[in-house]
């Protein structure tokens, strides 16, 4: 069981073992200026000049928002494979046809796209339900990672959903010991933190139901590797 989203806190048990701890951000939905205030003095600065440069947040769905979600997925992915943290990336997420509206749905998820102009500058994809938000995944472009567009994209997507009636924002989370200097994700829990969100620690839990059956597969795995000639196994 992940801890996305869980504060409920699990117990060592014989049985299952404490995943590591994570540490997310929720921030509360008030209006934009008093998200504006909150945040660090850098992330106003930035915000500042995405309006002073005339940006644009796009609500996608569908087909359109996937692509403009697997653009920057993978230069994301390329700059994270340099700190040697690389991730695949999924070629396609079905987005389905959520649409923003004055009355928005119970639940949905949509693609929030930075432009500046014409360009592609971020891609983040939301989901929200029970008038919460996550933010699941995004990124930025190459232009959009060198003028620093996700402080601005996160901010409007918030301002935005704060004004659709939703009352908070999960930016997700770090490993919990990314607070460190020198951990490979301190810059990424700077960039969360000094939204001036909640801070919450999360653990996860893992319990195998069956051990003799997962051990089969595990003994069939490595008999597999030497089969097909990796004496390491699979």
């Amino acid at each position: 069981m992940g801890s996305f989203d869980a504060e409920w806190m699990p117990e060592e048990s014989a049985r299952g073992k404490l995943r590591g701890a994570r540490e997310e951000f929720h921030v509360a939905l008030d209006s934009p200026d008093a998200l504006l205030a909150q945040m660090g003095s850098t992330h106003r600065r930035r915000v500042r000049k995405g309006d002073s440069a005339g940006w644009r947040l796009v609500a996608l769905s569908g087909e359109v928002g996937s692509e403009a979600l697997y653009r920057v997925q993978v230069t994301a992915g390329q700059r994270a494979r340099t700190r040697g943290k690389g991730f695949r990336v999924r070629k396609r997420v079905d987005l389905g046809e959520s649409t923003p509206s004055e009355d928005w749905p119970w639940c949905g998820v949509l693609v929030f796209a930075t432009y500046a102009g014409d360009e592609l500058l971020a891609a983040d994809m939301v989901g929200w339900a029970a008038g919460r938000a996550f933010y699941i995944r995004g990124g930025s472009t190459p232009a959009g990672y060198e003028a620093s567009a996700a402080f601005w994209a996160h901010w409007t997507i918030m301002s935005r959903l704060g004004e659709a009636g939703l009352t908070e924002y999960n930016l997700g989370g770090v490993p919990g010991d990314a607070h460190e200097q020198g951990h490979s994700q301190h810059g990424l829990w700077r960039f969360k933190k000094d939204f001036g969100g909640r801070r919450v620690i999360c653990r996860g839990w893992e319990v195998t139901l069956r051990p003799g059956h997962m051990k089969l597969h595990s003994v069939l795995n490595r008999l597999r590797g030497r089969h097909e000639g990796n004496p390491r196994g699979s």
